[in-house]
């Protein structure tokens, strides 16, 4: 609610110049409702806190903030109740962030259902959902019910992000709690993040020998990861830090170190985007020259490269990263995704070459082994269009450089 509709300008073949709405708000005209589910769904639930994240920016694009109310009001009761929540994934939290957001949005006489759905979240986030069992103290939350032990970097984006937003705004002064966010992040840092390649690995197990982690290295100095690095997950960590640090109180035990681990994530974002284009690879180490046993070759990807282009500008507009340092680098990115991914047929905009679920396996689905062949060849994983999760990061990205200039 901040600013007024940016136009671009684009030259008409008779020389005549046209203002364009910007391209978050045309993305999210083009794919949006084709996007949100009828169910409580992680994928929708990203789709929707970028609405809400736009309609706060452009006031006047109601109807994308009503569709992202609607949503979310399916998922509720008459009592704030959500509907169908599954526990034991944390992926699921993720909607969470559309509920924080219709809270700080809606007039008061409507924010108690959103205060309330979002209250049991947290509630249950804390007090109920699985942890790593590594000793009697509070631990690392799991990836789901159906693999014990473990940590994916997505985690980091799908639990700490919502967790921050909540005690940002309802618990600003839990130190306890906080403390909690933090070591969610630092246990990642300890455990799968490459201080050389600057990179995380996307996947840690506490008990490698377990067949749901047939995936992870037996031995070395990160025992219990997946070898294999990718863009998602560098870019899910990216935007996890830089969103739990929105609201991180400076003065709280753990901001110095979480502040550190941001800068080394961020020096691993740049080291290896990529100099051509502006954008970061699916398996981000690698160029296009690597391919799998199918042929593929390594490519270039939309969802990663518009976290990481929304982690560095938000980065940068927080006071988080310094300017002079990554604003090129963002900018670059920023181009890269326009030029790279975004297409137009009949008026709409798509988003190419966006990678749909990927993970690994447990010992019910060993195809998803984590490998270089699975990443670039495994089922499900191949380039698609207009994946939700990538387009609601295109949209979160595009608002913070939009916001930006």
């Amino acid at each position: 609610m901040r600013k007024t509709v940016l136009t671009i300008l684009l030259v008409l073949p008779a020389g005549l110049v046209t203002a364009q709405k910007p391209y978050s708000v045309r993305m999210a005209e083009s794919q949006a409702s084709s996007l949100l589910q009828e169910n409580w769904d992680p994928a929708s639930g990203m789709v929707a806190h970028a609405l809400i994240s736009l309609a706060a920016q452009y006031p006047e694009e109601k109807a994308l903030y009503e569709m992202a109310k609607g949503y979310a009001d399916k998922q509720l009761d008459e009592s704030g109740n959500i509907r169908d929540f599954q526990k034991g994934v944390l992926e699921n939290f993720i909607p969470g962030k559309a509920l924080l957001d219709l809270y700080q949005q809606e007039e008061e006489s409507q924010k108690e259902k959103y205060k309330k759905s979002a209250d049991w979240l947290h509630s249950y986030l804390v007090m109920t959902y699985p942890r790593i069992k590594k000793n009697t103290g509070k631990t690392a939350f799991i990836h789901e019910d159906s693999y014990p032990n473990q940590m994916w970097a997505q985690d980091l984006y799908d639990g700490c992000s919502f967790y921050a937003q909540w005690l940002g705004l309802r618990d600003l002064s839990n130190k306890a709690a906080w403390t909690d966010v933090a070591v969610q992040l630092l246990i990642y840092q300890k455990q799968a993040f490459n201080t050389i390649w600057a990179l995380p690995h996307p996947h840690w197990s506490v008990d490698p020998g377990n067949e749901n982690s047939f995936w992870a290295t037996r031995e070395g100095i990160y025992t219990g990861v997946s070898k294999v690095y990718t863009g998602q997950a560098t870019g899910y960590l990216l935007a996890a830090l830089v969103d739990v640090m929105e609201y991180l109180p400076k003065n709280q035990a753990g901001y110095k170190q979480v502040k550190d681990f941001l800068l080394q994530v961020a020096e691993g974002v740049l080291n290896w985007q990529d100099d051509a284009t502006g954008c970061w690879h699916q398996l981000i180490h690698f160029n296009t020259a690597k391919s799998g046993e199918c042929s593929t070759s390594n490519y270039l990807e939309s969802s990663a490269s518009c976290l990481m282009a929304y982690g560095l500008q938000k980065g940068i507009r927080l006071g988080l990263l310094d300017k002079a340092t990554y604003e090129n680098s963002a900018q670059k990115a920023y181009e890269g995704i326009i030029s790279q991914f975004v297409g137009e047929a009949d008026g709409k905009l798509t988003l190419k070459n966006c990678t749909g679920y990927i993970g690994v396996g447990n010992g019910a689905d060993m195809a998803r082994d984590g490998s270089i062949d699975y990443y670039l060849c495994g089922e499900g994983v191949q380039a698609r269009e207009n994946d939700p999760k990538a387009v609601a990061a295109f949209i979160l990205a595009c608002l913070e450089h939009e916001r930006n200039n």
